[in-house]
């Protein structure tokens, strides 16, 4: 019996050991749980410094491989999906931007540029990234940081580090300037009916809470005030209908709020894109998803069966500089 009991474990020890054997011959990634960001801001090579940047986890890829808003951005009226040429990618992260400086949504992770232009954030994971800049002024120049989203790996984040080149954009200022603000509507169905009579835009002057106004065809959906150009001016819409997104442009003085109708179950892609500013903010141009190259499928046995692990391989983020 005794010898039998051994032969048994000697067979049992054997399998074990060519198993072992077996999954040591494939190499199986290992990812870290997060990474640093490194953001370099220059102007024709000259290191811009001082500049506060602030980085906000708003999205990540569902079981369908749709992007979507989460966490303190979750609930806002703003698609990541369909975005597929540089413009709307350039438009979805401005929007968000002005929700989170706005709605005073915490960072996760904020850094100021040093002598070199380089601004270090830790803790960034996976998933889609906002990155804001905050504004700044010169005795000639307004300069706005260019807000832009960023999708980041697993294979990414186990490189450890993730450097990304950001954008400006510079404007002349003075010291009185006229401002606007005009809705435009995007009906895709011409379901005209669905449309409210008057929309409310909040109006705020670096970050505080000037005034809100009343837009409707009345006064043609726009309103317009004067106020200093070295000051941070944004809007905000209000109560948005239900069943609409929102986009917000604008120049140096004109805001335009786009409201689309989105019926449940529907998406935008049949609608033409709209006009955009030409500095696109975007990591790319032309038919674009957000920034990344293609994935890869691995496969890795397990013991208990033949199964398949799904691994993101992250493509280097286009990097443009002004």
């Amino acid at each position: 019996m005794n010898i039998k009991i051994s032969r048994i474990s000697g067979v049992v020890l054997c399998v074990a050991a060519m198993l072992l054997c077996m999954l040591s011959s494939f190499a199986v990634p290992v990812y870290a749980a997060d990474c640093t960001l490194t953001l370099i801001s220059k102007n024709k090579d000259e290191p811009i410094q001082n500049v506060k940047w602030n980085i906000y986890k708003v999205g990540e890829k569902n079981s369908e491989g749709e992007y979507v808003l989460t966490g303190s951005f979750a609930d806002y009226p703003v698609s990541l999906n369909d975005i597929e040429i540089a413009s709307q990618l350039s438009e979805a992260a401005a929007v968000l931007e002005n929700y989170a400086v706005l709605d005073g949504i915490p960072a996760d992770g904020s850094n100021t540029t040093d002598a070199e232009g380089a601004a270090v954030v830790g803790n960034v994971g996976t998933g889609v990234y906002l990155i804001s800049g905050e504004r700044y002024f010169t005795d000639e120049f307004k300069v706005t940081p260019s807000p832009m989203l960023a999708e980041f790996t697993d294979e990414q984040i186990a490189e450890g580090n993730i450097t990304v080149y950001t954008k400006f954009e510079y404007e002349t200022i003075s010291d009185e300037t006229e401002f606007g603000v005009r809705k435009v509507w995007d009906m895709q169905d011409n379901s005209d009916n669905l449309r409210p009579e008057s929309v409310k835009v909040e109006i705020y002057c670096d970050g505080e809470l000037t005034e809100t106004v009343e837009l409707n065809e009345k006064n043609n959906w726009e309103y317009f005030w004067q106020g200093s150009a070295k000051s941070d001016w944004r809007v905000k819409e209000i109560d948005v209908p239900a069943d609409f997104t929102v986009i917000i442009k604008n120049n140096e003085t004109l805001f335009q709020i786009e409201n689309t109708y989105v019926p449940k179950g529907g998406d935008t892609s049949s609608s033409e894109p709209s006009s955009s500013k030409s500095d696109s903010n975007a990591t790319g141009s032309g038919n674009e998803k957000l920034p990344q190259t293609g994935s890869l499928w691995w496969p890795v046995p397990v013991l208990a069966g033949a199964g398949v692990i799904l691994i993101a391989v992250g493509g280097r983020l286009n990097k443009k500089r002004k």
